[in-house]
């Protein structure tokens, strides 16, 4: 064993954690305590670290997706439409926030139980990205016909693409983080 320095804690001299040598991201050797730094070694995150802690929760890693599509889809919807006055750009920036903030929290839940789920199905990847992708396209659709949206595909597909990049990466990274932590 050497004594390998904390990245977080670098700026605080001579705060050392014990890891063993090479660790590294091939070797399965990390637990709920450790992360990788940029040269792909080990080290020991802090008790209080916040990334640790949303990291070892799917509900809190599914609420903090929902915030951050509250605030860039409601502050978008504000911004467009409040050349139509400051109420109605809140009003439609707290509607589509609202929205964006429900999607994003279910997608990224289901997303969650998917990974889980289908880890000993063949291409887990592929499937929670292709099946969350579905739902959520056939989610929608549905909500823009029942409303009677004229142009539903036009409507939904910018939104649409967007989401397929979010799922992507964030499978990626749930791939990723049960690579380096198999216990989650």
């Amino acid at each position: 064993m050497t004594k390998t320095p904390n990245p977080i804690d670098s700026h605080e001299p001579g705060n050392f954690h014990l890891v063993g040598e090479g660790n590294n991201a091939g070797d399965g050797l990390l637990s709920s305590d450790s992360a990788l730094d940029q040269e792909g070694k080990v080290f020991q995150l802090p008790r209080s670290h916040g990334m640790r802690r949303l990291m070892d929760s799917g509900t809190r890693r599914s609420i903090a997706a929902g915030v951050a599509g509250f605030i860039v889809y409601g502050s978008w919807a504000l911004y467009i439409n409040s050349q139509h006055g400051i109420s109605a750009g809140i009003k439609a920036g707290f509607v589509q926030g609202t929205y964006s903030f429900a999607l994003t929290v279910s997608a990224t839940m289901l997303m969650e139980f998917l990974w889980t789920s289908l880890q000993t199905a063949k291409g887990p990847v592929f499937l929670t990205i292709s099946i969350t992708n579905a739902i959520t396209f056939i989610t929608a659709y549905l909500i823009n016909w029942v409303f009677g949206t004229p142009e539903i595909f036009l409507t939904i597909f910018p939104g649409f693409l967007i989401g397929i990049l979010y799922t992507s990466f964030y499978v990626a990274s749930l791939r990723r983080f049960s690579r380096i932590n198999p216990a989650n």
